[in-house]
Order: structure tokens, then sequence, then C-alpha cells
């Protein structure tokens, strides 16, 4: 959602292109009886009337009833949503008849980083009818527990290796920065890489990344990614020959070719 919120010269992303991409993902959904995903990150959520649902330019190709999760199920099928290359029959099904079997399954799912204690205020779903939408806040079964400096490491050996997730650390006192400095540590700065997308694109921040992976890993270090007061795109920033986050964060060290490895992650 960051595009409808943020605007074009902060995402680099046309306004109308993106409008597109939100049709094609949502009717790809309805087609295949899928979950229609809207991911409001910690942006908030836009205007869908007034900048969007209502505006002349798309009011025909995004309208209201595509947020509704109610209103699908009589979509306008000769409309157009639906344009001539989403309108293919399926086996010996025209393709509307194939849709209104697939329409049942199809959701809507809002996903935001709002806590349980302030969604309501922060999150805008007011052209939804009311008491047709409910919260659901998901929790992972990891337990949250304080530690000490003195427990840190053998607190992250535990969560790596017997639970298999990766530890997300806060301390806003920042003494946790200079403990782990000491314990064979490689630090990935991510505001400065943030910085550097910004400046020399996502390339620039794919070889940063790579750089301190690769180093990381023939060190033997713990690979610290320093978030501070960041947010990272780290799903933009993926790469299976610079950094693949599938890989880095499912904990798991896979074989390559010889000629993959030169040429990509142990390059330099």
């Amino acid at each position: 959602m960051k595009p409808f919120v943020q605007g074009v010269i902060k995402t680099k992303v046309k306004f109308a292109d993106h409008v597109e991409t939100a049709r094609k993902t949502e009717v790809q959904a309805m087609k295949a009886g899928g979950t229609f995903v809207i991911d409001l990150s910690d942006v908030g959520t836009p205007h869908w009337k007034d900048k969007i649902c209502n505006v002349e330019e798309y009011k025909t190709t995004f309208p209201i009833w595509m947020l509704d999760p109610n209103s699908h199920r009589c979509v306008d099928k000769h409309g157009k949503v639906f344009k001539k290359e989403d309108k293919k029959d399926v086996g010996d099904k025209d393709w509307d008849e194939a849709l209104e079997e697939t329409i049942k399954d199809f959701r809507i799912v809002y996903l935001s980083a709002a806590g349980p204690d302030n969604y309501e205020k922060e999150l805008s779903l007011d052209f939804l009818p009311p008491n047709k939408w409910s919260a659901l806040r998901v929790k992972r079964g990891a337990d949250v527990r304080e530690i000490n400096l003195k427990s840190l490491v053998e607190a992250i050996d535990q969560c790596v290796h017997s639970s298999g997730l990766v530890p997300v650390l806060s301390d806003p006192s920042e003494n946790t920065d200079t403990f782990l400095a000491f314990q064979h540590t490689s630090v990935v700065e991510m505001k400065a890489v943030i910085l550097k997308k910004a400046s020399g694109g996502v390339e620039a921040a794919r070889e940063e990344l790579r750089q301190k992976l690769v180093a990381a890993m023939k060190q033997g270090n713990t690979l610290l990614l320093r978030l501070t007061d960041t947010a990272p795109d780290l799903a933009a920033m993926t790469s299976d020959d610079c950094f693949p986050t599938d890989s880095v964060f499912s904990l798991r060290v896979e074989e390559v070719m010889p000629e993959r490895a030169r040429a990509s992650v142990c390059a330099g």
C-alpha cells in the first residue's frame, strides 16, 4: 500500500500502475478462489474513496465493491474490472461460469503492523459495512521473554538451533549493540542500506547485503541486521544471487554449484 499512501515521489511507483497491479492481483485471486491480501504494513490505510475508487480514472477498473468482503459474490463480470485477457475459458466451462465457482472461496484480508491497542485509531475501514469485519492478532509460537546480557548469546543459540527461528532483539538502551560487537558479529546497518538503495538503486543495496552475508559466513560470525528506527523492505531487496532472504531467514544451508558460487555469493 506504500505507493497509495506515500505517493510516487517517495516510492518511485506511478499511482496508475499500482492501481492496475492491485486490479490484476485481485482478479487472479478471484479466479483462483484464493485470498486477496491488502498489506497496510505500517503506513496506514489509503484514501480509497477519495483517491482511487471514486476517481473518474479508476472507478470502473477498481470500484469500491472490490474492497467489500460481501460484494464480490455478485461481481460485475462484464464491466471493466475483468479485461479481455481475464476472460479465458477454463476447461469446458465459460470463464464466467468458472468464476461463479471459484468466487465462493475468495477472501479479502487486511494485514497491518498496527498493535492490538491502537489499530482502531490507525486503520480506517469506514468503506466496509458496519460489523462486517473483525480484527485477528497473529502471535508467533515463540515465547517473548526478558533476558540479561550475560544470557544473550545462550538465548540466541537456543532460538536459532533449538527453535529454528530468527531472534528479534529489542533494547532501547542499545547496550545489546555494544555487547554483540564483542561477540564475533557482522553488523548490517539497515539505515545505511536503505540510503544506499535510494541513492544507488536496489542492486547497490543487494551488493551491500551480499558482502556482509559472505563476510559473516566466511568468518563464522553472527549476522546482525541493525534496524534502529527503520522498517526496511527486505522483500524488495531479496535476490537469489546476492541476498536470498528465504534461505537466510529459514536458517538453512544449501550447496551451490561452483560456477554459481564464483559468480555470485562467493564472488570477491
